[in-house]
Parts: C-alpha cells; sequence; structure tokens
C-alpha cells in the first residue's frame, strides 16, 4: 500500500534520528519534534518499512516453479 504524506515546502520532512532507515535510505516524517508517521524512502534493490531487505539477485528458476507440480516417477512426456 502507498504511504502518503501532505507535502509543505516550506516544512521539513527529514528525520531527526539518522539511525531509524537501513541502507542509505532517506528518512521522512510528518511532524519535526513528535511524528505519528516515519517512512522510509528505500535506495534501488531494498525494501521493507526500514529498507532492510535486499532484492538484487532474487529470481526464480523452472525448477522452483514447477518443482512441486512435477512427478518425480514419471517421464517428463507422461507428465499431467
Amino acid at each position: 500500500h502507498a504511504n502518503c504524506v501532505e507535502f509543505n515546502y516550506d516544512k521539513n520532512l527529514q528525520c531527526s534520528s539518522k539511525h531509524y532507515c537501513a541502507n542509505g535510505a532517506q528518512c521522512l516524517q510528518d511532524h519535526p519534534t513528535c511524528p505519528s508517521a516515519i517512512i522510509c524512502v528505500c535506495t534501488d534493490c531494498f525494501f521493507g518499512h526500514q529498507c532492510q531487505f535486499y532484492a538484487k539477485g532474487l529470481g526464480l528458476t523452472l525448477d522452483e516453479i514447477l518443482g512441486y507440480e512435477i512427478k518425480h516417477n514419471l517421464i517428463f512426456t507422461e507428465q499431467p
């Protein structure tokens, strides 16, 4: 789901804590002294609430996709 923050050009949305977001993400908060919402804008290949997960290189092979559908005791041409 999307995180929406009302944009005010005169307001500084940078987080006061430099350690909330991980992996070089930009931290934004809705209020400078007592925030009720904090979001991280992740750099490429990172995701999660604090950009703590790395996704580059993740993918699926054909074996992983079909692994549960292939019957091991049948030859390929006899597969359902």
